[in-house]
């Protein structure tokens, strides 16, 4: 009898031991792989322009940490300038971005948080070579130097001291459509003189003389300068006349080939690119700005 009441004790401490080890639930109490691992959690990197403008197809590499030695992201950034990734929650996250717009080029390394939102400053270069120098729509323009026919010099980085926007026009004397376009642009100029600057260049034909005499006969005030063949290429002009916008910023942001003779088409240009609540954007056309 005494030897039944062991081999009891014996099976109701084995069945102790086994609930202890077994959750209620029936799951085991051990740790799972996934719940040991670092928390992963989403970030979103948004890369725009200090005029508010999202920049497309942006490199952006981000690393553990400062060192660059271990890589664990590379993307471009969508259309909206966004790009998101999963990993491992860490507080030493280091981006570099490349593949920028001429005038962006950065080394600088940026901190990644959760959400993390770059805002990148247009820096313009010098410009008085322009033989071997291209441009596209959203590039900062290079800082150039216009000499108008009376010879005042217009440096860009000076003229976007006091303007809100510089517009060149790209004419030549022969051009019938250039003459019929003046008119119109002479008079919004009159209207935003006191916040922009136009430049005509003619990179064709022409003296310094007979520029200034062809401004006379026109009545136009704004500066006419005789440019060289270099400005066709760096404009990539391929119609006669052309209007190039370069705003606040220093961003080329409107390149339209062709003339406007419509009465208040330069107006609203003009009144666009100068308005208090200007959001950067870049046009290929008129009728993109104007809708």
């Amino acid at each position: 009898m005494k030897k039944q009441y062991v081999s009891l004790s014996v099976l109701l401490a084995l069945a102790v031991l086994l609930c202890a080890c077994t959750a209620s639930d029936g799951t085991s109490n051990e740790p799972s792989a996934e719940s040991s691992a670092a928390e992963r959690i989403l970030y979103t990197v948004e890369v725009a322009t200090d005029g508010g403008m999202p920049l497309a197809a942006v490199r952006v590499d981000v690393y553990t940490d400062e060192t660059l030695a271990n890589r664990i992201r590379a993307s471009e950034t969508d259309e909206n300038g966004t790009v998101s990734f999963e990993a491992e929650q860490s507080d030493g996250y280091v981006a570099v971005l490349s593949n920028l717009p001429y005038g962006f080029d950065t080394k600088q390394l940026f901190s990644i948080t959760e959400t993390t939102r770059i805002s990148l400053k247009g820096n313009m270069r010098n410009g008085d070579d322009l033989s071997n120098a291209t441009s596209r729509l959203g590039d900062i323009v290079r800082d150039c130097t216009v000499t108008a026919v009376d010879g005042t010099e217009y440096k860009f980085s000076e003229l976007l001291d006091t303007k809100k926007a510089i517009v060149l026009n790209f004419w030549f004397e022969n051009c019938g459509p250039c003459k019929m376009e003046f008119p119109f642009l002479q008079k919004a100029y009159e209207a935003y003189s006191d916040d922009v600057i136009v430049l005509a260049i003619n990179p064709l034909d022409g003296t310094k003389n007979s520029i200034a005499a062809y401004a006379s006969d026109l009545g136009l005030t704004f500066p006419m300068a005789k440019g060289a063949s270099s400005w066709a290429q760096y404009m990539s002009l391929n119609a006669y006349p052309t209007t190039v916008v370069i705003d606040r910023y220093g961003m080329i942001c409107m390149r339209h080939g062709g003339s406007v003779t419509e009465e208040g088409v330069f107006e609203q240009i003009f009144a666009h690119f100068t308005a208090d609540d200007y959001k950067q954007q870049t046009f290929r056309n008129l009728s993109d700005l104007l809708g």
